[in-house]
């Protein structure tokens, strides 16, 4: 117990441990919070979905039809129509054969990266302990140094070697498959990277597990439903569809519900149902959340124009930041990080933020790393441009007064630090 106090003592010293707001309605661009408007600028729910009032109807009846719990995990009680329906419908999105769908997106990294990294272990151990053995020692994940922490944990509990390489550095990640030529090799990215906003290198990465032989995993959460033609995410984005074995992804974020998927093909689909611990040991989904995100999808797919609108915002966000003097690189995805470097200026800026009505935490350690710390704003198709040129001008005034705009090396940080 006395290193939970000294710990907490740490965090509470340093001013790092988080002040969570709780939000009193909808998490739409305005929210009530204590007794307050204010604007909101760091939802996931990109596209507004989550109040869409077709979307609101389909949970309620799914939730009327099936009641409020699936009452079981998939393999036993849990699947109902919803669920099957809910898996199609991702498919179809995502133009792979199969899809599964798990209680969160945490769960399904957990789940899918374990299973692929030692197959074997996963339904058979009794019966193939020279392969356990084998695969144990012969398997290696490769895995970007700023993914997401579901997915490092994945990789941890996976039992298996796994290399961090430099973050989106194909140089490095070619050496290390080098050194493993003769391993069995996983390749690990995010799409987007959630702190970011940037996109993996797929052409380079789906090249190099070409030349090396190595499964592609493409965790998708953040870019499902934003890139590519269609919103199938990085693989469309880059047309390389069909050249990633498996794309993960959330359904919390664009899609406004809650749960997390995978896409490939048959075999593998059908391979991870028996295999995913997270899958068959956890609860399904509630089926009305199930209904929900069937027509958030439909919705997505016919209505183009939303997301349509969210890009506008993005590049409208990003020439106001310019005009200010904050020259972040371009990327067609809602989030825009502002880096402040110092945990301490970040958090008085986000402060001040709150009390001229902008919603905005500020991130740092052990979200991200020690002496990066951030605003992480993200834009949704329902900000008005009004709303964004506030935050620009109260961005522009703060940056100033606590002297990270004029600042060099915290210039250098912001205008360097996604290209």
């Amino acid at each position: 117990m006395e290193i939970v106090i000294k710990t907490l003592e740490y965090l509470d010293n340093l001013r790092l441990y988080p002040k969570i707001k709780t939000v009193s309605s909808p998490p739409k661009p305005v929210v009530r919070i204590d007794g307050r408007n204010l604007h909101m600028f760091c939802s996931n729910n990109y596209l507004n979905l989550a109040t869409h009032p077709r979307v609101i109807k389909s949970n309620v009846e799914g939730t009327k039809n099936f009641g409020t719990g699936a009452g079981g995990s998939r393999l036993i009680s849990g699947s109902t129509d919803l669920h099957k329906e809910l898996e199609k419908v991702i498919s179809e999105l995502k133009n792979c054969e199969d899809s599964l769908v798990f209680s969160s997106g945490y769960l399904a990294n957990l789940g899918v990266i374990s299973a692929m990294a030692a197959p074997a272990r996963s339904v058979a151990k009794e019966l193939t302990m020279n392969m356990l053995y084998s695969l144990k020692n012969e398997t290696v994940i490769f895995n970007d140094e700023l993914n997401h922490a579901s997915i490092i944990d994945a990789c941890k509990i996976a039992n298996v070697a796994h290399i961090r390489y430099k973050h989106v550095d194909m140089n490095d990640l070619r050496e290390k498959l080098k050194k493993n030529r003769n391993k069995r090799k996983i390749i690990i990215s995010d799409g987007v990277f959630s702190m970011d906003g940037n996109i993996a290198p797929l052409p380079e990465i789906v090249a190099l597990a070409e030349e090396f032989q190595a499964i592609t995993i493409i965790d998708d959460a953040h870019a499902t439903g934003i890139l590519g033609e269609n919103g199938r995410g990085t693989a469309e984005y880059f047309n390389l569809k069909g050249k990633v074995d498996l794309e993960m992804g959330t359904l919390n974020k664009v899609f406004a519900g809650v749960g997390g998927f995978v896409s490939g093909n048959t075999d593998l689909c059908r391979f991870l149902r028996v295999a995913s611990r997270s899958y068959i040991f956890s609860a399904a989904m509630p089926p009305g959340v199930a209904s929900g995100l069937i027509t958030a999808i439909k919705i997505f797919r016919e209505e183009p124009g939303l997301r349509n609108r969210l890009l506008k915002n993005v590049e409208y966000f990003q020439s106001g930041l310019k005009k200010i003097g904050i020259h972040v690189k371009y990327y067609p995805t809602p989030i825009i990080p502002i880096i402040i470097g110092d945990e301490s200026i970040a958090m008085s800026i986000a402060e001040e933020l709150f009390k001229k009505g902008f919603f905005i935490p500020a991130i740092r350690w052990p979200a991200v790393p020690k002496g990066k710390a951030r605003l992480r704003i993200t834009v949704m198709t329902e900000h008005t441009t009004e709303q964004i040129d506030g935050l620009i001008t109260e961005l522009e005034e703060l940056l100033e007064k606590y002297g990270v705009k004029n600042n060099p090396v915290h210039l250098k940080t912001l205008i360097t630090h996604n290209v």
